[in-house]
């Protein structure tokens, strides 16, 4: 049985870096090294500071993990490493990776490109790039937060907490971080751990609908159905459009064989996404 998680490519919700987009191409090299100076001096709301949350629905690429097949699993609810969604993702000039600014060996543009790899979903050349710049800068939360987004793509678990800890030490008030963590947890299948910091995102941010998805998952995973199918009515408020979350909390009612609700909940996903047609 798999639950779908929202956080990452990062709704996900995976910390977004959007590009300047614009036709000179002086404004284009001015647009990089602006966005790079922006990661060097962050404070301790570095993070919230160059986060940019999507007009079109909340989200946070924190939670959802992302994949561009739309999902057919209609035997049950579905887990991080299942879901296929555009909520949220980390925006970069297409190939970027493959862009150079003035010094390649520079911070900022280690940090360029390893945000270029993960828009490519390269997410091993991006851990590479993040790396080298943690080198010559270790004081930037942003780049350990972006490290560990890199290594959640990849699976491994312990070494995106660890990342999100360091990221933690430096913006301990931004709610995308403590999303990371807690999708971080629940890969581990540690679901405790996973919804304390699925509580801290929403105490930081109670707007965002993806932290009260991913606790819901993590709940329904534990078998608390109930709490789940509240997380999960709590998304469908602050979201009406969260596909997942009704599907989602149509198997959670179908658990407790409440099978009139798990019916409406599934036309619905329908509708919105292709689930359960």
């Amino acid at each position: 049985m798999g639950l779908i998680y929202a956080n990452l490519e990062p709704n996900l919700r995976i910390l977004k870096i959007s590009a300047l987009w614009v036709g000179s191409p002086a404004w284009f090299i001015f647009g990089l090294i602006l966005v790079a100076f922006t990661l060097i001096n962050c404070t301790n709301n570095g993070i919230s500071k160059i986060t940019d949350k999507q007009t079109n629905q909340k989200s946070a690429d924190d939670a959802i993990i992302l994949s561009d097949s739309p999902m057919t699993k209609t035997d049950g609810p579905f887990q991080i490493s299942d879901v296929a969604t555009n909520r949220t993702h980390i925006t970069a000039t297409p190939g970027v990776s493959e862009k150079m600014i003035p010094n390649k060996d520079s911070f900022e543009n280690y940090v360029q490109k390893g945000l270029g790899f993960f828009t490519e979903k390269s997410y091993t050349q991006s851990v590479d790039m993040f790396t080298k710049a943690i080198e010559l800068n270790s004081s930037s939360g942003v780049v350990f937060f972006h490290r560990g987004n890199a290594y959640l793509y990849l699976r491994q678990y312990e070494k995106a907490i660890f990342d999100f800890d360091l990221a933690l030490q430096f913006d301990p008030k931004v709610s995308l971080i403590y999303n990371g963590r807690g999708r971080s947890y629940s890969g581990k299948g540690d679901h405790k751990s996973a919804i304390d910091d699925f509580n801290s995102a929403i105490e930081l941010d109670p707007s965002d609908p993806v932290p009260f998805y991913n606790r819901g998952s993590s709940y329904q995973l534990l078998g608390r159905r109930e709490k789940a199918i509240m997380d999960f009515s709590r998304v469908i408020d602050l979201d009406p459009a969260f596909i997942y979350a009704y599907y989602n909390r149509g198997w959670a009612y179908k658990e407790l064989g409440k099978q009139d609700l798990a019916a409406l909940d599934f036309d619905m996903s329908c509708k919105l996404g292709g689930l359960m047609c």
